[in-house]
């Protein structure tokens, strides 16, 4: 038997359909390990998705690929259509609330992606952050094999 064509009895469930049960889990069960950093906070599910999984499926889709897990666009929002997503899950980690984010030239971003951006990695960018280097400073000086330097220079902004 199955339920929705994607729950087998004698099978595992899709992973999308495991994911709509993991999301209603962790907003709606208090007993869940997640529920104080969901529902705990008032993220709640959309009441047209609680008891529908083909609506849930409809608005979101089919995961792109198995690395692929459930996102919500805005992080202090609902799972409610128009914000959830199937993202990677290195993606979502920039869309998490504890984020140390700086701003250059007029361009926030997560220090992950500023990491990617400048090839400075992160550990070190946060470390000069955290020693009150400047953020064009912490985002521009190469990075030396003997630590941090900080010299008295300035490079252009980076987009």
């Amino acid at each position: 038997m199955r339920i929705h064509g994607d729950k087998p009895k004698d099978r595992p469930p899709a992973p999308e359909y495991t994911g709509w049960i993991r999301m209603k889990d962790r907003c709606r069960n208090p007993k869940s390990e997640d529920f104080k950093r969901y529902g705990g906070r008032g993220i709640s599910v959309f009441a047209g998705w609680l008891h529908d999984y083909p609506a849930f499926l409809s608005h979101v889709g089919r995961k792109p690929t198995p690395k692929h897990t459930l996102d919500r666009i805005d992080n202090n929002g609902n799972y409610e259509p128009g914000n959830v997503r199937w993202l990677l899950q290195r993606l979502q980690s920039r869309n998490r609330r504890d984020n140390h984010l700086l701003t250059m030239g007029g361009v926030t971003r997560s220090v992950a992606e500023w990491s990617e951006v400048t090839g400075i990695s992160s550990p070190t960018i946060l470390y000069r952050i955290r020693r009150g280097i400047s953020t064009i400073d912490a985002l521009t000086i190469p990075a030396g094999k003997g630590g941090t330097r900080v010299v008295d220079r300035r490079a252009e902004a980076l987009p």
